[in-house]
């Protein structure tokens, strides 16, 4: 049993998780995220394609925001860690308006938070994410 809580450094060390299962962190605690049809659905592909180039086009035209696809990690807390990824996303750039480097996770949060709901997707754990991500001060999170 682990007794110090995780850190996303931590989290991103660790071994690849199966096919079909996602780790996030709240508050440095690992919880699995699992699509028990190992697959996202077409549909849940073609939402969030078809969401993801709506939010990139729009702010293509603003040098204030940039847009991220499936899967972009955010620690939304340190010291407890609190890592998310949301299906897509906006972030703010920063003040000087130049391109957003990264190197495995976004430190900070997003001004928006898109998760696509799955046809097998476990509510409790939707709901666990969205509170926390509205805790951490993402400002706006769509299902």
């Amino acid at each position: 049993m682990r007794c110090e809580p995780m850190t996303a450094e931590d989290l991103d060390s660790l071994p690849p998780c199966p096919a079909g299962t996602d780790l996030w962190l709240f508050d440095g605690e690992p919880v699995e995220r699992w699509n028990g049809a190992v697959f996202h659905s077409p549909g849940h592909a073609g939402a969030v394609a078809a969401i993801s180039a709506l939010l990139g086009r729009w702010c293509h035209g603003r040098d204030e925001y940039q847009a991220f696809g499936y899967g972009c990690p955010y620690r939304l807390a340190a010291n407890p860690d609190t890592l998310l990824s949301f299906d897509v996303s906006v972030v703010r750039r920063a003040h000087d308006g130049g391109p957003i480097e990264y190197p495995t996770f976004v430190d900070g949060v997003p001004v928006l938070g898109v998760e696509v709901i799955e046809l097998d997707e476990d509510p409790d754990l939707l709901q666990r994410m969205v509170g926390a991500a509205l805790r951490c001060g993402v400002g706006t999170v769509w299902l």
